[in-house]
């Protein structure tokens, strides 16, 4: 049966303008999230948290040098949402954060902070953590957002110069119950594939060795050391894609614990 010229010409049009309305859609959708996403991180900042601020007092009599614990007040912030368990701060790359937890990890890949469907997301701790109590690997989880939101900086480590890897290399990480620093360790890329990097339970020594040695083999930013780093360290991962969106590729930072005391 043939189709005249007409009819294919204009199920073609109907086709492309079908698409094109579409993408137009999803667009909107996108930039509607982005927007609401940057709002809840302004009004977080600038109006419901109070005692967000660096505390350079040094507690740690191992050292000379001033810690910058970061204090948070996390009575609004949990108000707000319960899942919020702890507030990340990572200076290098631009990220200040309250950070969400639930039993279920693919929530927050597609819901916001107040629990909202975003197609941005939130930056959530793997479930199988718990951050008052920390095991050897506790991970983060975050979109590589195009506009930088949630984990999309991430990326800017690699611009991290020689002269500047001692600030740049501090996260710090504060839970309703501990303020705690980090010294990042390793950074590297590597695919979906790769579960051994997210791991969380281990079976005895050998296996935190070889999980150790694995991120020191795998970095490559040889300004961040980690020629110290053991197995008694407790670490924290973060995880997000690296790359166009659909990639099977994961940029990976891990950071070893060097200071923690109570959030009073």
């Amino acid at each position: 049966m043939k189709i005249s010229l007409n009819k294919l010409y204009n199920f073609l049009s109907y086709f492309f303008l079908g698409m094109i309305f579409f993408s137009l859609v999803l667009i909107v959708i996108w930039l509607k999230d982005t927007y609401m996403s940057s709002d809840d991180l302004v009004k977080i900042n600038d109006e419901e948290v109070v005692g967000v601020e660096e505390n350079t007092n040094n507690t740690n009599n191992k050292t000379k040098k001033e810690l910058p614990y970061v204090s948070v007040d996390f009575k609004k912030l949990k108000e707000r949402n319960s899942d919020i368990v702890g507030w990340l701060k990572v200076d290098a790359v631009n990220i200040n954060i309250p950070i969400v937890q639930t039993t279920d990890n693919d929530f927050y890949l597609s819901h916001d902070i107040d629990k909202k469907p975003n197609q941005l997301g939130w930056v959530f701790a793997d479930a199988r953590n718990d951050l008052n109590f920390l095991g050897m690997n506790t991970v983060l989880y975050g979109h590589n957002a195009s506009n930088k939101q949630m984990f999309g900086s991430l990326k800017d480590i690699f611009k991290v110069m020689k002269d500047e890897v001692e600030q740049a290399k501090i996260v710090q990480l504060t839970t309703p119950t501990k303020q705690r620093l980090f010294e990042i360790v390793s950074v590297y890329v590597t695919t979906y594939e790769d579960w051994e990097y997210v791991k969380v339970y281990f079976d005895g020594y050998e296996d935190k060795k070889r999980f150790v040695e694995r991120l020191q083999k795998k970095n490559k930013m040889g300004i961040f050391k980690n020629d110290l780093v053991s197995v008694s360290d407790q670490f924290l991962t973060f995880s997000t894609c690296y790359g166009a969106a659909g990639t099977d590729k994961r940029l990976v930072i891990h950071a070893r614990l060097i200071g923690e005391r109570d959030n009073n």
